[in-house]
């Protein structure tokens, strides 16, 4: 097909007069056909002059993007409406309103959505039942657990928020999509007796083990927050850690006093 989503208008001079063209309809997930009646113009020197007006115009609309199924709001392609999504999400990052693992969730989370899909829809065609399947995808077919499912859909509720901002859409398509509930974190209370060994056979058999134990232990600091240090971020003269407000949940700059083991 020479025009995958229209094919041009033209004139049919029947018993009954009209101007047909066909347009994609996103709901009917192919080319639909639309009739102009001509027949209420008696004269058919007008009715001809009309038709041929009809025809050369709808036609401009029809390449310029025009299509009547879909309304002027939200008739871009998604793909286009999530790269606008990614540049105002940038624009936050830059100026401190989220942090880069925030927005790395976002890319990780909406591209694999966008694999998924495996096709460039209709930013209307996303809506609560496609969000619903691919939801079911990660969940159910992936085996990946509640807590994924629900980091999922709440990055695809901040893109929902994002097109109703911007007027692509009346609501947001995730709405009343509940998050799955998750079983609370199970914690093991080590002894101190315990612990002596753990740090003992640390010592002697795993020495960056052992450095990285010690850091999670007396700085207090999380796993993810430890893996992003850096050499600069650590003064062992002053004792103190510099974690950066970009590796961590506090928007803040901090400082951690490390308590150095004689272990260490």
């Amino acid at each position: 097909m020479l025009f995958q989503n229209f094919k041009p208008a033209r004139v049919c001079k029947n018993k009954s007069w009209y101007v047909e063209y066909y347009a994609y309809c996103p709901k009917a997930k192919k080319l639909k056909n639309v009739r102009i009646k001509l027949n209420h113009i008696k004269n058919k020197k007008e009715r001809n002059k009309y038709a041929l007006y009809l025809v050369e115009k709808i036609n401009r609309e029809l390449y310029n993007g025009f299509n009547p199924f879909i309304k002027t709001t939200n008739r871009k392609k998604f793909s286009e409406v999530i790269d606008e999504f990614f540049v105002y999400q940038r624009k936050r990052l830059k100026e401190g309103i989220i942090r880069q693992n925030t927005y790395k969730d976002y890319r990780s989370n909406i591209n694999t959505f966008c694999k998924w899909l495996n096709e460039d829809i209709y930013v209307q065609d996303f809506n609560r039942k496609l969000i619903t399947r691919f939801l079911d995808y990660v969940f159910i077919e992936k085996d990946l657990t509640a807590q994924t499912h629900n980091n999922y859909l709440n990055n695809l509720r901040a893109l929902s928020s994002f097109l109703v901002y911007k007027g692509y859409l009346e609501i947001r398509p995730t709405d009343n999509i509940r998050n799955i509930r998750t079983n609370n974190k199970r914690r093991t209370v080590i002894t101190e007796e315990h612990l002596k060994t753990i740090f003992e056979h640390l010592k002697e058999y795993n020495k960056p083990l052992f450095l990285a134990s010690n850091i999670l232990y007396y700085a207090f600091i999380r796993p993810i927050e430890m893996t992003n240090l850096k050499i600069i971020d650590i003064s062992y003269k002053q004792r103190l850690i510099h974690l950066n407000k970009e590796l961590m949940r506090s928007y803040t700059n901090i400082q951690a006093i490390f308590m150095y083991s004689q272990r260490v």
